[in-house]
């Protein structure tokens, strides 16, 4: 069995390597937990490869589920404030993270709250429909906001693509 140091090496590789060794460093990140990624991604790495670090971390951070990336995109924004700063646009990079993130993730919160209905109906159900009714109700409140941050997402991106 590899050991978690080889498969963290490995991915190292395929990162410096650039984009066209991105699938194989996307298969490798679904066999390490999240922290294991980062980790691999280390200070002393990002360094000496942080374009390729940048990109890549974007890369994956698109293949992640809404939720996992929210957890992730606030590591990675920050990552672009401190070890990553040195790399082109890094503040609008951070900046950029955050929003996609945010949109993805209010995006699943609202179909989440929909989707509890299912669990009001039938002989089994334990959730009165009442409480699905209301929990519904913020279901278009929460896609408002969303919108607000789509708004503001293509704002920065004029932003930072004039700057």
């Amino acid at each position: 069995m590899v050991g978690s140091s080889d498969v963290q090496a490995a991915l190292r590789d395929l990162v410096a390597e650039g984009p066209g060794a991105y699938a194989d460093a996307l298969r490798i990140t679904d066999t390490l937990p999240l922290r294991g990624v980062l980790d691999a991604l280390h200070h002393e790495f990002q360094d000496e490869h942080g374009e390729a670090v940048s990109r890549f971390l974007r890369t994956w951070l698109a293949h992640l589920g809404p939720f996992e990336q929210a957890e992730v995109a606030a590591i990675v924004a920050d990552q672009h404030l401190l070890g990553l700063v040195h790399v082109e646009h890094s503040y609008g990079i951070g900046a950029q993270v955050v929003l996609e993130s945010l949109e993805r993730v209010t995006a699943a919160t609202a179909g989440m709250l929909e989707a509890l209905r299912a669990f009001t109906d039938g002989p089994d159900a334990e959730i009165d429909e009442g409480l699905a009714d209301e929990l519904e109700s913020l279901a278009p409140q929460i896609m408002d906001v969303r919108r607000s941050i789509e708004a503001v997402h293509a704002a920065a991106l004029r932003q930072i693509s004039a700057g």
